[in-house]
């Protein structure tokens, strides 16, 4: 948004109050005389009632009671009172109409803190500026009029200042493409106020970026708005000793000083407080205010001490949990692959067994048929097995399969895959393999066999096996796994009957 152009077309602005006005510009005079400033108090006559009241509050303790307003200029100053009646016309004049959640006594009881807390400020680093209390005071009517005219916006702004601790002022040029110390010194400048008041408002934030001219005002002013922080937010214990920090670093002092210096205007807050209609219950001396947040603090500390040791034990139980999880998964990761290896595995040899042959057969034949590759397989069994058996007994038999599974293990590939088919039948699956490759893997296989001794009862056996091979051609007859097989069994059946210890292909 452009700033500007939003105050002349889309914001209605305040108008200030007449009053006010009238006693800034009598007072910017270089001669005026009491009756003058009096006279404009007393043109409004609930005003006056207004401002002789706080005059003869229990807070000034004057020895006779004050009738008329000239009698308290000539008392109490002419700035004093005219800080009185500025207070009041202020606070009655912009009382805009704002959203149901922004809280009106809040924001005004913030700005009489920050305007006493610039007096004491100002005597304190002795600079000398009789416009200070009403630029304090009006120094976040910006906020005030942002909320007025952006309800959803500024409450939306509100919230994620709160969730993200991001300076207001930053979301607020972020979200409007200026903030509110940019918008009040423009709302001020053009209802005819002095540069003493609307320049330093810009920099209330940061008073080191301020021109030379306005620096002190503007610092005045970061300090007045930090003191405000501290009695606004008396529920808030981090709160009330960060701003405490600002201050005593910034003016180099202690907190013994600091409580000195700035309950001198306790007093005169709680009291312009209850004139004006603006709850006070929480205004307490600002050693009070700090003794209470360092022990909010402490029993803060406390608490985190108690939440870290119970978040450790926690964390230590969660931890023990989590090895005792991985441990039970282990055990179940080996438990899976035992019941896996059972299901796959024969259980006399160790090779795949039926089931696990067939899978894989199912996945070459997809693989084939997809890509158009071809893939062989070799069945082979013993010679004359059912001869061992017989003569060493099953035991020596099933000792010969385990024996012949290791060495035909040995002979083929990596890729290719070996299973007992059943009984003394073998099946090697050779992936993308022709009939040619096929031949020759069975024909080292034969031969590794033949060359084979192994002890059965203190004697040597020697064994031989009869291999059939068949190669699954994609661009052929299609058929179906069982059919495959078969070719190669009738293959196997060739080679028995041609005299066994051989190699047989199929019919291609």
């Amino acid at each position: 948004m452009d700033l500007n152009k939003l105050l002349q077309n889309d914001i209605k602005l305040p108008s200030p109050p007449n009053i006010a006005l009238r006693l800034m510009a009598e007072m910017r005079k270089d001669v005026f005389s009491f009756s003058d400033i009096a006279r404009i108090i007393q043109f409004d006559p609930a005003l006056t009632a207004k401002v002789l009241k706080v005059v003869n509050s229990s807070f000034y303790s004057l020895p006779q009671k004050v009738t008329s307003i000239e009698r308290a200029l000539a008392i109490l100053g002419v700035h004093a009172v005219k800080n009185i009646a500025l207070s009041f016309t202020l606070i009655d004049g912009l009382n805009m109409d704002t959203a149901s959640t922004f809280n009106i006594s809040y924001f005004w009881k913030r700005a009489l803190v920050a305007a006493i807390g610039s007096e004491l400020f100002s005597r304190y680093l002795k600079i000398h500026d009789k416009d200070i209390f009403i630029t304090a005071l009006l120094q976040n009517l910006g906020i005030l009029i942002l909320n007025c005219h952006f309800h959803e916006e500024y409450a939306r702004l509100i919230q994620e200042k709160n969730r993200t601790m991001v300076p207001i002022d930053i979301l607020e040029k972020r979200i409007f493409g200026f903030n509110h110390q940019e918008l009040c010194s423009e709302v001020l400048k053009q209802w005819g106020l002095p540069e003493n008041i609307y320049q330093p408002i810009l920099y209330h934030h940061g008073y080191r970026d301020a021109p030379e001219g306005f620096r002190d005002q503007a610092r005045v002013l970061y300090l007045s708005n930090a003191l405000s922080s501290i009695f606004s937010d008396t529920e808030s214990s981090d709160k009330i000793r960060y701003f405490a920090d600002i201050l005593k670093d910034d003016l180099g002092i202690s907190d013994a000083e600091l409580e000195s210096l700035v309950d001198q205007g306790t007093d005169r807050i709680t009291e312009m407080c209850s004139s004006l209609d603006i709850p006070s219950d929480n205004i307490k001396p600002l050693s009070t205010l700090l003794q209470e947040a360092n022990e909010g603090l402490s029993d803060l500390n406390q608490a985190y001490e108690k939440l870290l040791a119970d978040f450790k034990r926690e964390k230590l139980q969660a931890e023990m949990l989590a090895q005792e999880l991985r441990e039970t998964n282990d055990k179940l990761i080996m438990a899976n692959r035992e019941l896996e290896d059972i299901s796959t595995r024969d259980y006399l040899t160790g090779l795949y067994n039926r089931r696990h042959l067939f899978a894989q057969l199912e996945t070459e034949l997809c693989r084939a048929e997809r890509y158009g590759v071809c893939f062989s397989i070799l069945i082979f069994d013993v010679d004359y097995f059912k001869k061992i058996n017989d003569t060493h007994g099953h035991q020596s038999g099933d000792f010969v399969l385990q024996t012949l599974s290791n060495s035909a293990s040995g002979s083929i590939r990596e890729i290719d895959i070996l299973a007992r088919y059943g009984g003394e039948e073998f099946v090697v699956v050779m992936p993308q393999t022709d009939l040619k490759g096929a031949v020759a893997i069975a024909e080292r296989l034969r031969l590794a066999v033949e060359k084979m001794e192994i002890p059965i009862q203190g004697k040597i056996l020697n064994i031989t096996v009869s291999i059939g091979v068949a190669t699954y051609q994609p661009h052929a007859r299609k058929m179906t796994i069982v059919e495959f097989v078969d070719r190669a069994d009738q293959a196997l059946y060739e080679a028995k009957c041609s005299g066994r210890n051989r190699v047989v292909c199929a019919d291609t």
